[in-house]
Order: C-alpha cells, then sequence, then structure tokens
C-alpha cells in the first residue's frame, strides 16, 4: 500500500514551479534556428511563429513592443535566425514557448534552400514544362495509388471513388511518405505501378510541414516521374502546400480527394450524358408514344363526358339570366313605374293649381277687359272696372 504524500500540488503551482526552474536554471540563451510558420505580425501586433532545427520544434511569440526596437531587418519564413530569449510556460494549455528578446539574420534555412535551389535547376532543365507533361485519360478503367497505408488521404481517397461509382479498378501501392528511407521507397512503388501498367497512376499523402513532405521534394523522386510513361496525378499535401512533385506531375491535384474526384470526372461526366441520352431513348420509344396517345385519349375521353354537364350548366345560368331581366322588365314592373312617376306628377300639379289658393283665402284680380292678373296696387287707376276671382264666384268692383 503506498503511502500518502507530504506535499501535494495544484496544476497551476506545479506548472509556476517549472517556470520558476526555467527561469533560474536556464535563464536567457542563444538559439540558431530557422523560421518557421513565420506570417508577419498578428491583428494584435505580436508575432506567433516557430524555431526550428532538424531535431526539434518550439513555438515562439515576439510582443509588439519588443519587436518594435528589436525587428530591423525583413524576417521571412525559412530565413535562418539567431535569436534570445526566455522559456516559458502558458499555464491555461500548459505549453512552452520561447519568448523572443533579440534576433539576427544568419540566412535562408537549409531545407528551404535546397527546395529552391533544386527546382531552379530542374526548371532550368526544362522537367517542368507543359509539353513534356503527359495527357490524362477522360475516362481510365485501370488506376494505381500510391500511398501511405492506414493513413487519412488513403481513406479519403477509397471513399472519394466509392462515391463518384465510376467504374474504375482501384490497385493499392503503399510506400513509406515520410523520413528518410520515404524517397527509396516511393521510387520503389513508382516502378512497381508501372509494371501493372494502369491508366494513370495517383501519388498522395496527406499535409505536412517541410520536413515532413520532403521525399516529395527528393530529386531521385522528381526524375522518376518526369520519366514516366504513364501519366501520374501528384496529390501530395493541402492546397497550401507544393512540392517539387507537383511541378514535375502530369496534373496537380490540391488534395488527395481533389485528385480521386479529378480522375473520376470524366466518367461522371459520361455518366450523365448516358442518362440524359436514355431518358430521351424512352421518351421516343413505342411504349412512350404508346402512353402519351393513351393519356390523349383518356383526357378527351374526360372532356367528352364532361360537355354535356358543363353545356346543360351554361344553358342553366343563362336562363336565370333571362328570368332576371324578366321580373326587372316584365309589364307589371313597367306599369308600377308608370304609376309611380303619375303619383309624383300628379302631385306636383296639384301643388301648382291656382285653384287651391283661392281656396286657401286668395283671391285673382284682373282689369276687365285685359288679359293677366294684377301684381300691383298702381297698374289699377281710377274708375278702372275690376274682376275679382273667389273660391266660389266672381265679384266686380270699381277702383276710387
Amino acid at each position: 500500500m503506498s503511502s500518502s504524500p507530504d506535499e501535494v500540488l495544484s496544476v497551476a503551482s506545479a506548472l509556476e514551479m517549472a517556470r520558476n526552474a526555467l527561469d533560474s536554471k536556464v535563464g536567457s540563451v542563444w538559439i540558431e534556428a530557422e523560421l518557421f510558420q513565420y506570417n508577419g505580425p498578428h491583428a494584435s501586433g505580436h508575432y506567433y511563429f516557430k524555431l526550428r532545427d532538424q531535431d526539434a520544434t518550439v513555438d515562439a511569440i515576439m510582443w509588439r513592443g519588443k519587436a518594435a526596437r528589436i525587428l530591423n531587418f525583413d524576417a521571412q519564413d525559412g530565413m535562418q535566425v539567431l535569436v534570445q530569449g526566455r522559456f516559458d510556460i502558458y499555464s491555461p494549455r500548459g505549453s512552452l514557448s520561447f519568448q523572443v528578446e533579440a534576433m539576427q539574420p544568419l540566412g535562408v534555412g537549409s531545407l528551404a534552400q535546397q527546395f529552391e535551389l533544386l527546382k531552379q535547376r530542374l526548371l532550368s532543365e526544362g522537367l517542368f514544362e507543359a509539353d513534356n507533361k503527359l495527357p490524362v485519360p477522360v475516362r481510365p478503367r485501370r488506376v494505381v495509388v500510391i500511398t501511405g497505408q492506414g493513413s487519412a488521404a488513403c481513406a479519403d481517397i477509397i471513399s472519394s471513388f466509392e462515391e463518384s461509382e465510376a467504374p474504375i479498378d482501384i490497385t493499392l501501392c503503399y510506400s513509406l511518405v515520410q523520413g528518410a528511407q520515404a524517397v527509396d521507397d516511393l521510387v520503389d512503388a513508382l516502378r512497381t505501378a508501372v509494371k501493372l501498367q494502369p491508366d494513370v497512376i495517383l501519388l498522395s499523402r496527406g499535409g505536412g510541414s517541410l520536413e515532413d513532405l520532403w521525399p516529395f521534394n527528393e530529386e531521385k523522386l522528381v526524375r522518376a516521374i518526369a520519366a514516366c510513361e504513364i501519366p501520374i496525378v501528384s496529390a501530395v499535401g493541402h492546397e497550401i502546400d507544393t512540392t517539387l512533385c507537383d511541378f514535375v506531375a502530369d496534373y496537380r491535384a490540391i488534395t488527395p480527394t481533389a485528385g480521386a474526384q479529378f480522375i473520376a470526372s470524366g466518367w461522371l461526366d459520361s455518366l450523365q450524358q448516358l442518362s440524359n441520352l436514355r431518358h430521351r431513348l424512352l421518351a421516343q420509344s413505342p411504349q412512350s408514344a404508346m402512353q402519351r396517345l393513351r393519356n390523349r385519349f383518356h383526357q378527351a375521353e374526360s372532356r367528352l363526358a364532361q360537355a354535356p354537364i358543363d353545356a346543360l350548366a351554361q344553358a342553366k345560368a343563362k336562363l336565370l339570366r333571362c328570368a332576371n331581366s324578366l321580373l326587372h322588365t316584365g309589364p307589371a314592373v313597367v306599369l308600377a313605374d308608370y304609376q309611380a312617376r303619375c303619383r309624383t306628377l300628379g302631385a306636383r300639379l296639384a301643388v301648382a293649381n291656382p285653384q287651391q289658393l283661392l281656396d286657401r283665402g286668395y283671391a285673382l284680380v284682373q282689369v276687365e277687359g285685359q288679359e293677366g292678373y294684377l301684381r300691383k296696387a298702381s297698374e289699377a287707376k281710377s274708375d278702372t272696372k275690376l274682376l275679382i276671382q273667389l273660391s266660389d264666384g266672381e265679384l266686380r268692383a270699381t277702383v276710387e
């Protein structure tokens, strides 16, 4: 049974002790390394990158204020530098980083320099010329895939071919894709693939650092690809990764999945065209023509059956409209209208009848022997004889 510990630390306390130990035991040191994943300042103004050599890599940080004082040259990714600083531990993640306090350029990193020098030499020899590239078959029947056994790239490629349902015979040729022995293994795998006489070869692996992808930059493999008489599709790394195999291959795909999709794309186009032709032929077949005639017959039959019903409905609607019109224009309606108008006119005539005025006590006065009635007293002079009409008779009078 184990004894109880004398002292138990929290994670934060343990990391603090480690930080203090680094500061006291290691302190400020100078490191010669290559700048890796160096992309300039972050939005905050700080610099986040890595320092590496052939054996190790460490995260590095150069704070904004420090960079303004020490960064007096054009630092670039792949550059060899001499840096001074201290190791630190970021407690929330427990990650180790190197806090840069000074930095001097030493030259271009060895791998990046080798890549560029070999690229320029092979370019000058014409290995990357388009005239040297072989056409990739539009509809290949046999494809050899060179990739790492059990890798994610291999799984993606198989899945892409299966999803395409293209009639392609796939042969997997496994190889080392990383490390010092990988280049010879890749060249051997390429020879094996050529012996199988496929229509196209897919050379692939997933993404990684420059060191991880370095076998695909080796001159031995690049020249083997250039000499190959079978079209080769290079699908190495991710979109941002570039290898010399990409330049010399007959076609470069940005990812392993994209490489498989490109190889199968011609079959997909042809299968779609075949499907369209099949539909067109089926549409023109005797069975389809007979079905169209049968449909037209059923439609005509339905219209014929419906025609009497529609005609009867239309006639009924017309009769209803006529009946409604007769109700509004028949003799009784017209007579009632005339009677109402007569009553209105009679009332108006009755109101205008002078007899009604006489019955109410008014009188009509006129000069005897003259037409019209007197309106003003001044119109009747002395001794003028007047005729006065009352409700029940007439009177005669003389003006004094």
